[in-house]
Order: structure tokens, then sequence, then C-alpha cells
């Protein structure tokens, strides 16, 4: 049985994506849908809820927010009204799809999920969370409890989500919450701020593909899942220099084009190096300009 690879684009717009297609301007990407004719970029109708957020429950379990007893990474008190945004969701009614395949799983980085301690998978089952999330909350956790620290330290945090920090699971995972983590976005009316952001994004890709590749080669999955978050991140900070918008001016760099560029460019080593592999590209949510 060839192995699965699912890799998520984490909040890539659907019209700029596929316009950078077919413009050739995103040529891997452009190629693997050209290399198979029955292979073309779909666009699915989501469930319609209140929240963007709950796009990577839905994704997990596969059910709807209603079944599912989750809205979004919340918790909702009806005795009092009292509202808590959570670092990941819950999982209440089913686990995530990955945790049920009875198959060698390998998961990393999936938005706004954590380990869950008392879900017996299969022995050769990992997961990492919190390498380098968009959601401005990171629970970094993992499976082995020590995968995470080891990662961080031989490819280093992520430049832009990590805040600089480097974890330590001195404590027992399993008698605390992961530690959560927040870092600082740019002005959009600062220039050089956006500037580093963008430089920052483009190295997490480089180092994102690292982990991955090493991941995907030391523990060959029959099922993997991956999330690069520096295209969701790049939709909300670089929109107005790539798209139509009122702060929109001509003669800027593209960033959030770059990033896409950067994106793709390592999504074509992942396709070389594992050409035994299925591999779905896909984005559970998009992007659009807010005015």
């Amino acid at each position: 049985m060839r192995p699965l690879y699912l890799i998520g684009l984490d909040g890539v717009g659907s019209y700029p994506l596929r316009r950078w297609i077919k413009e050739g301007r995103l040529p891997k990407l452009k190629a693997a849908v050209q290399r198979h004719a029955q292979q073309r970029i779909c666009i699915l109708d989501n469930i319609s809820v209140m929240r963007t957020e709950n796009s990577w429950q839905t994704f997990s379990q596969g059910i709807p927010p209603e079944q599912a007893g989750e809205w979004a990474h919340c918790h909702y008190s009806p005795e009092n009204y009292s509202y808590r945004e959570l670092p990941a969701y819950r999982f209440h009614e089913s686990p995530p799809f990955f945790r049920r395949t009875g198959r060698s799983t390998l998961v990393f980085d999936l938005p706004l999920v954590q380990v869950d301690l008392t879900q017996k998978g299969p022995p050769n089952q990992v997961e990492i969370y919190g390498w380098g999330w968009e959601s401005n909350q990171l629970s970094a956790s993992s499976i082995p409890a020590d995968r995470l620290v080891r990662l961080e330290a031989s490819h280093g945090t992520h430049p832009v989500y990590s805040g600089g920090r480097l974890l330590s699971f001195d404590h027992n995972p399993a008698d605390h919450e992961p530690p959560i983590h927040q870092y600082r976005l740019p002005s959009l009316y600062r220039p050089e701020e956006l500037k580093q952001t963008r430089d920052g994004l483009l190295e997490g890709v480089r180092r994102r593909t690292a982990i991955i590749t090493e991941l995907l080669r030391e523990h060959q999955p029959e099922l993997a899942v991956c999330v690069y978050a520096e295209a969701h991140t790049a939709g909300h900070m670089f929109w107005h220099l790539s798209q139509p918008h009122p702060l929109f001016s001509t003669g800027v760099q593209d960033a959030l084009l770059e990033v896409m560029q950067e994106i793709d460019s390592c999504l074509g080593e992942l396709f070389d190096t594992f050409p035994d592999a299925d591999v779905v590209i896909f984005s559970p949510q998009g992007m659009q300009a807010n005015f």
C-alpha cells in the first residue's frame, strides 16, 4: 500500500492560489496538477458556521459542530454565559480521524490540536503540535513527549511564531496542561516590520520543510498529516500588498506571493523526495479582503 501524505496550506485564499497556478507563478503546484489528467483543483462547500475557527475541527472529525459539541476552540458555560478561549479543540464526541485508523501515523502542526494522552493509538503513532501555528496561542505538545524538544534543538524554533522560546518538558506532561506561548504581530503601517515578518515566514517555511522531511524519513508512516501555517499569517499581513484592497499600492513587493512561492518550491522538494507516496495538497479555509 502506498503511503498517503496530506499536506495542508492553512488559510490560503482560493482565488489568488488558482490564478497563480494558472499563470505559472507556482510552478511545482502547476506541474503536479498537469501531471495527472484526472487531477483537478476542487473547491468543496464547508459547513456554514459563525466562525472559520471551526474549519480544522471539522476536517479532523468529519462531523458538524452540533454533533461534535464544539463550535470552535472555546468553552461556553450556559449556566452563567461565560466564554473562555482554549488553546486547542477538545474533541468531546469523537476523536480525530488519524487516531482511529489503526495505522502508523504522523501528524505535524495540525492547528489547534494537542496530544491526547488518554488515547492509545498505534505504537508507531507520532503527533507533534505547536512548533508554529498561526493562531496566537501555541499549545506545544508531542508524542513522544520529548520529540518536539529534540526537533527544536536540531532545527531551531519558528522565526515568527515561537517568540524565541525554547521548550523544556521538565514536568510530567500527563499532569499539566501544555504551556501556552504567544508571539507579536507587526503593524501594517511599518514597512520594516512587515519585511522582517516576511523574512521570518520564508525561513519558517524552509525549516518546516526540513522537519517534515526528517519526520517522514525517520518514521515512514502509512498516513501523514502535516500543515504549513505560514500562508495564513502571510494572508493576514500581506493581502493589501498583493490583492485588490483600499490600502493596495502598485510598485511594492508582493510578499504574499513570495511566501506562497517558497511553499511551492518546498512542496516540490517533498514531491521529489517521496515519489512513492500519494500526496494531497489541501486547505480547509480561505481568505479574502475585509473592508
